[in-house]
């Protein structure tokens, strides 16, 4: 075996929060910008903004320093083979047209379009740019587990927790 930094980082859910409405904010701003370029090409013209690559870059605290653009967001959450899974390439994804839907719809009511990621102790993080919602579960589910070793099945019920907690929160939050 190697050493891969993949797996075991942890945090707390005011952190992952943080990252959720980072995420959310960009796949927001790809969503509008693509929306709002469509409308121009139909009008005719397309403006294309560019940045100097000799600009100072300003300092910026943690929470505000840019470290993915929406072009990225975009690319990493978006499934490109439903034939395989619903797995993008940094994400998981609630669409319907794979068989896996999301790991067995996760997300609840959340749109086709929400991102994933489920963790292997329990933990669940939802982005939806549709909804313009993110969720943030963290739960301990390998609590009575022996080490790695969990009864086959053991998953389902957080599963369940997961799908029922994102529905509501669809329900309560989404726009109408």
């Amino acid at each position: 075996g190697g050493i891969a930094g993949h797996a075991g980082v942890f945090s707390t859910a005011s952190d992952v929060a943080t990252l959720a409405r980072y995420l959310l904010s960009k796949a927001v701003e790809d969503t509008a910008s693509a929306t709002d370029n469509a409308a121009k090409k139909a009008a005719g013209t397309v403006n294309v903004e560019m940045q100097s690559s000799e600009q100072e870059i300003e300092p910026a605290s943690r929470s505000t320093l840019p470290f993915l653009n929406a072009t990225t967001v975009k690319l990493f959450s978006t499934v490109y083979n439903t034939s395989q899974s619903s797995r993008a390439l940094g994400w998981s994804t609630n669409t319907p047209l794979a068989k896996d839907y999301g790991y067995d719809h996760s997300c609840g009511d959340m749109s086709a379009q929400t991102f994933m990621h489920t963790g292997y102790t329990g933990t669940c993080i939802c982005i939806d740019p549709v909804n313009k919602l993110y969720s943030v579960v963290l739960t301990n589910r390998i609590y009575n587990c022996d080490g790695q070793l969990c009864p086959t099945g053991s998953s389902d019920p957080v599963k369940q927790i997961y799908k029922r907690f994102n529905s509501a929160a669809v329900k309560k939050f989404a726009p109408r």
